[in-house]
């Protein structure tokens, strides 16, 4: 179930498509994420879910309710290596992943998001500081939840 403060994202959706977070906190088994610039929602998604603008664009809160995190891990990007492209994957923890996006090492562009009844999946692109080369690592996570809560204050 997804909750909202203001009735036009009930009424018209949201999407985390190209938001950014900035910072994660774990919390009595609720996992929240940060986003500065809000999300898209209401007025910005076309039936078709295409974004025409950010119509909410004050700072938002997501909170995975009964948060179960089942893994965490991130694609480097891709190296030709003879005949065969490769990529290292490196498997981490929840503490790790929330260390490294505290500290601003890291920030999360959501990308996709495929759900189950109460189980999604998230495709991301790690925004990394030290990335000096503009080729940035995939984030992929899943996670269980009982609910899903978004939150911001409107000015």
């Amino acid at each position: 179930m997804i909750y909202c403060e203001n009735p036009l994202c009930n009424k018209f959706g949201f999407s985390l498509h190209d938001c950014i977070a900035t910072d994660m906190v774990w919390e009595n088994g609720d996992l929240t994420f940060f986003f500065p610039k809000g999300v898209a929602m209401g007025e910005a998604l076309t039936p078709k879910g295409r974004h025409l603008n950010w119509a909410q664009s004050t700072p938002a809160k997501l909170t995975f309710i009964g948060a179960d995190p089942a893994y965490f891990y991130v694609c480097e990007p891709w190296e030709p290596k003879g005949e065969y492209l490769h990529s290292e994957v490196t498997w981490y923890d929840l503490p790790e992943v929330i260390t490294k996006v505290s500290s601003e090492e890291w920030r999360i562009e959501f990308i996709e998001e495929y759900r189950n009844f109460h189980s999604n999946l998230y495709h991301c692109i790690l925004l990394q500081k030290s990335n000096n080369d503009g080729r940035d690592p995939e984030l992929i996570f899943a996670l269980d939840y009982e609910q899903l809560v978004c939150e911001w204050n409107e000015e």
